[in-house]
């Protein structure tokens, strides 16, 4: 299995109300951190798996788009 590199990314996610609410509630993004194993990797774009298995699948993957990323630390 070859070497992947592990990051920490934090981004901004955006934020969903369902409920009735006046002006002062409103949803407001919100900042997110991720761990995880990089498993793509584009100008667009990470991608995290937090599992990777010894053949090559992956399990609970998250694509962060580049533009919602406020830093990247590898680990």
């Amino acid at each position: 299995m070859a070497k992947r590199k592990i990051r920490m990314v934090r981004w901004v996610d955006s934020c969903m109300c369902h409920a009735q609410v006046d002006a002062s509630e409103f949803p407001t993004p919100v900042k997110i951190v991720s761990v995880g194993i990089v498993v793509a990797e584009t100008k667009r774009y990470i991608t995290l798996s937090r599992d990777l298995h010894a053949d090559g699948d992956c399990r609970s993957l998250i694509c962060i788009p580049r533009c919602s990323v406020l830093k990247v630390k590898v680990l």
